[in-house]
């Protein structure tokens, strides 16, 4: 059976005997995520491996506090036993904020140390489908689930925060491409979202030097921080 938390916001659903979950307006409105869980990356003498939480059980909702906000609270423990650590999230919904707070803890049942590589502590859609994950974890596991989005065009956008000044920063709806940025052939954004496309176009003197106008000032910069180094001022 299904366990359901909800305030005025946010209604979140978990699924006891998987550990998975989702979120969604209290409207039923999107976006939506389903199929969500968290995993842990260990490395023991065998090999590197990745556990999610799998085969759980999870103990009744119960109201508690948390930051001082009331909130109820669900904990959901794995219990696969031929995973080498006990995974337990601790979800809290909070009754007087938009918020869903989550906890993950890994406790080491066996008898040999092991080594804590990396806690995901949000995993839903792609990466769940991915190869690597499958057989790091030994399992194909549940369906992958993942973000559930509305037509483009209700005016969803998103927000993509840039490397620093060399790339891009702003808001984006969901066919749009993130901009190159003004230093045009001279560079290229740190990070491009590698499953969205990248527009080519033929080389062109005139744009180069229009480039090269609108960076006069950023150019030359890192050889005035490397020159102030080393002239000690």
């Amino acid at each position: 059976m299904m366990i359901t938390l909800q305030n005025d916001w946010l209604e979140f659903e978990l699924d006891p005997s998987s550990g998975l979950w989702g979120l969604q307006p209290a409207s039923g409105r999107y976006p939506r995520l389903k199929g969500a869980g968290s995993t842990v990356e260990t490395f023991l003498p065998a090999g590197r491996r990745i556990d999610r939480i799998g085969e759980s059980h999870s103990e009744p909702p119960v109201s508690s506090h948390v930051l001082g906000h009331p909130c109820d609270l669900v904990r959901v423990r794995s219990t696969k036993e031929a995973m080498p650590v006990v995974l337990t999230v601790d979800m809290a919904l909070l009754h007087d904020a938009p918020w869903l707070l989550w906890r993950l803890g890994v406790e080491n049942k066996g008898p040999q140390a092991i080594e804590l590589g990396s806690f995901r502590m949000l995993e839903a859609g792609r990466l769940r489908r991915s190869p690597s994950f499958q057989h790091l974890s030994g399992s194909s596991g549940p369906p992958a689930g993942g973000l559930e989005m509305p037509a483009p065009e209700e005016g969803v956008r998103f927000f993509v925060n840039g490397w620093q000044s060399w790339s891009f920063a702003g808001s984006l709806g969901v066919g749009d491409r993130q901009p190159r940025t003004r230093l045009g052939p001279l560079s290229t954004p740190i990070f491009i979202n590698p499953r969205t496309g990248v527009p080519r176009q033929r080389f062109s003197g005139r744009e180069l030097l229009r480039a090269l106008r609108a960076a006069a000032w950023e150019v030359p910069l890192p050889l005035v921080v490397v020159g102030g180094i080393y002239s000690g001022k």
